[in-house]
């Protein structure tokens, strides 16, 4: 038995592990904002801290079914932990009871409502705590497989439309023939919505971040083509671009450099980027842009420096994720085609 002295602090330490358990609930599950609880959080770090460095040492079949595991035994290792507080913790306040020696086996038939004793009071809370910690679970479960499906299901979507392999200069290009400035608004306020939900949920659910895509194209690579896409606009029409333009470019941005962030990503800022263009020569892009109907507001390097301007917020961070989370395609590569003057004054985008 526990003596005397102890049994208080016994008590107010199951009491304080039980109220830890419950409010990591409900910052992860109700209240996640930008951060998510610590278990959660300390849950994925201590997966990804196993899983990834034995997968890059395996071929790419095999690699990819082992980081398919990631998310899912991160998130039931959470529910491991929550019912883990909840059963340590009114294990203690049996024990501080008196009733209940402070032996695992007799913590055991307290739960099993065995020679409760003074402690039967505690039986039924302690189980109905640990029936809600399993039902809030999953509630979470079902939030995590529908942000994975809204994500997944805008990629998809995009790859639908697409009759060639699919860049910035086609979706584009595809939009400006067969649509009005109109369609096109619509279409980066589309990906700018989708954008907005990954930045709530990935930076909220850590786990998310992990969670393979479902088809080899994945949601990163779709991310780059439709902010490529508006920051061409931006540079090359400014004041003919769309209302959602400068929406879309913002809200990728912040969804990609707050992901960085939550992978422990350090990037470096660049002056030009060409992560995933090394084959496309900006002054194509522009004249496949200014045929398809975009009208030529700025040329030249003013146009590439508009453009850049606006690249080099969001490009080399696609690449930082990529590479972190071992993705296929690979963007980093060295210029193909002739840099201007970075002494250059950069124009505004």
């Amino acid at each position: 038995m526990v003596s005397g002295v102890l049994v208080p602090i016994t008590g107010l330490l199951g009491v304080v592990v039980v109220v830890t358990g419950w409010l990591s609930v409900l910052r992860t599950v109700f209240t996640p904002r930008r951060t998510s609880s610590r278990i959660a959080r300390g849950s994925v770090r201590a997966v990804v801290a196993v899983v990834f460095p034995l997968a890059r040492h395996l071929p790419h079949q095999l690699r990819e079914r082992v980081l398919d595991t990631c998310t899912p035994v991160s998130v039931f290792l959470m529910a491991w932990c929550w019912l883990g507080l909840q059963v340590v913790g009114f294990g203690l306040l049996a024990v501080s009871t008196g009733a209940t020696p402070p032996r695992f086996t007799e913590v055991v038939r307290f739960f099993m409502l065995e020679g409760v004793g003074a402690a039967a009071g505690l039986v039924l809370p302690a189980w109905v705590s640990c029936v809600m910690v399993l039902s809030v679970f999953m509630v979470h479960l079902l939030r995590l497989t529908d942000s994975f499906r809204r994500r997944e299901l805008s990629v998809a979507g995009l790859m639908a439309t697409a009759e060639t392999p699919l860049d910035a200069e086609s979706l584009l290009a595809d939009y400006l023939r067969t649509g009005s400035r109109e369609q096109l608004d619509g279409m980066f306020a589309q990906w700018s919505a989708w954008l907005a939900d990954i930045r709530a949920t990935h930076v909220s659910y850590p786990s998310l971040l992990y969670y393979r895509p479902a088809s080899q194209f994945v949601w990163l690579r779709a991310a780059v083509v439709v902010l490529d896409a508006a920051a061409l606009v931006q540079a090359v029409a400014p004041n003919w671009a769309p209302p959602h333009t400068r929406a879309l470019l913002h809200t990728g941005t912040c969804c990609l450099h707050e992901s960085a962030i939550r992978l422990g990503l350090h990037v470096p800022k660049s002056v030009v980027s060409l992560h995933g263009r090394e084959e496309h020569a900006f002054t194509d892009s522009v004249r496949g842009a200014v045929s398809a109907g975009l009208p030529p507001e700025r040329t030249g390097q003013d146009a590439w420096w508009a453009f850049q301007a606006a690249r080099t917020r969001y490009a080399p961070h696609i690449s930082a994720i990529s590479a972190r989370l071992m993705y296929d395609f690979e963007l980093p590569a060295p210029p193909v085609e002739p840099v201007p003057d970075v002494r250059k004054k950069v124009p505004s985008a």
